[in-house]
């Protein structure tokens, strides 16, 4: 997974443009848990032309170590 908690302009703008194309782009929420606050979601995943994938635990929760927000469209084991 690639992320930053920083926006980059450049990557935003070919995002953009897949997803003008029809192409679905995937991105991993992150891996900072809720440590840094609320919403943890890195970029590219918290692009709204993207779609977020968070971890969950073995009982069905986002785990401890994932980042999560509203962004959030999925989570996976």
């Amino acid at each position: 997974s690639l992320g930053s908690n920083i926006p980059n302009d450049r990557m935003h703008f070919l995002i953009q443009q897949l997803y003008e194309n029809n192409i679905c782009v995937v991105a991993a929420a992150g891996n900072t848990g809720k440590s840094v606050g609320i919403n943890t979601i890195n970029y590219p995943a918290r692009y709204s032309e993207c779609l977020s994938i968070a971890a969950y635990d073995k009982n069905g929760k986002i785990a401890p170590f994932s980042s999560s927000g509203d962004e959030n469209f999925l989570s996976l084991p």
